[in-house]
């Protein structure tokens, strides 16, 4: 497994608009040409059943009615420390991101299980968001563009897929503030109780966070609910980088794999930004979060699997890749169904 370390800082190009950009929409076409071709394979049962809807999108993204596995996979963790009260308890970034790079980390086995080299960015923190803003403009520019120099690094390399994770309890309160009030939804129904040691849950740290969601909010609330000022007063630069990575890939062509709750928060403000954006993204099982669920909603796509897995952001989705891959080579090879022939009755 290819293990890469990005440093913290932005590209010495300097930002660029990427808010003004337009991604393509994948054709429809190829989903139902897609669904339409799965019907009528020589199988013995009943068929592909949901999965059905994963290779339908394949289908769409891929641009064929007769999709094949993605053969060069790239799995890319975003982290961050997440000032204030959003990441208190149980944020052990540290230790988990140390895990990361040695290779012992859920995502970081699975990711070699699945084949697929893993790139983790780190990103500079955030400001408290319940204190004002967590970055300016210039860097939310920058953190965008950072994304999408991301996404256009792994395309020239001939990634055909991204596996979109993230590491670190504070971005995950972050994202589900941030999609919360993009979707005029409650985010405290959405915050997870916090685990402290094993067995048991911290209820005071879980206050903590809920107390900085509802300030935070509560500042966002007058700004205008546009994706840079949203993810400047809730998302911080972490999410930033996300969202732009998710909107270069859309205008790139190429596909993104995600499970958690900060790769939905920065879909939904790349549909802000483009609303073709998300339509190139999939999240196969939104696990135990709230957030993935509403914005599989929002953007139009059915879970496939329902794992309940909570093993870090990336690692459902990786744990996912092998058995869609499966499913597309097996699909593509099958034979489509023979009709027997006709007897003619009338003849003597």
């Amino acid at each position: 497994m290819l293990l890469v370390s990005t440093d913290s800082s932005a590209p010495e190009t300097g930002p660029a608009d990427i808010t003004e950009v337009t991604a393509p929409f994948p054709d429809e076409a190829y989903s139902s040409g897609t669904k339409t071709r799965l019907a009528t394979l020589d199988v013995p049962g009943a068929g592909f059943g949901e999965m059905a809807n994963l290779l339908a999108w394949a289908g769409r993204v891929q641009g064929t009615d007769t999709p094949g596995a993605f053969t060069s996979a790239k799995t890319i963790v975003i982290t961050a420390a997440t000032g204030g009260g959003m990441g208190a308890g149980g944020d052990d970034r540290a230790h988990r991101l140390a895990q990361l790079r040695d290779g012992s980390a859920p995502v970081a086995r699975l990711a070699e299980a699945a084949g697929t080299p893993l790139e983790i960015v780190e990103v500079e923190a955030s400001a408290p968001a319940e204190d004002g803003d967590t970055m300016s403009e210039e860097e939310c520019l920058a953190a965008l563009q950072r994304g999408a120099d991301l996404a256009d690094a792994a395309v020239d390399s001939g990634v055909d897929l991204i596996v979109l994770g993230a590491l670190g309890e504070g971005l995950r309160t972050a994202s589900i503030a941030l999609t919360a009030h993009a979707t005029n939804a409650e985010a405290i129904a959405w915050l997870p109780r916090v685990h402290g040691a094993p067995g048991e849950y911290d209820d005071v740290a879980w206050m903590a966070r809920a107390a900085a969601v509802r300030d935070a909010m509560t500042n966002a609330r007058p700004q205008a609910r546009r994706a840079p000022v949203m993810l400047r007063a809730l998302g911080g630069p972490a999410i930033a980088v996300a969202t732009g990575l998710i909107v270069q890939a859309a205008v790139r062509r190429t596909p993104v794999l995600y499970d958690g709750p900060v790769a939905a928060a920065a879909a939904i403000m790349a549909r802000d930004i483009t609303l073709g954006a998300p339509k190139w993204c999939y999240a196969p099982d939104h696990g135990p979060h709230a957030t993935v669920a509403k914005v599989n909603d929002l953007i139009g796509y059915l879970p496939v699997f329902d794992l309940k897995m909570d093993l870090a952001e990336g690692a459902t989705a990786l744990t996912l890749l092998p058995i869609m891959n499966t499913a597309l080579t097996m699909s593509a090879g099958l034979p489509a169904r023979v009709s027997a022939p006709k007897v003619d009755t009338d003849a003597t």
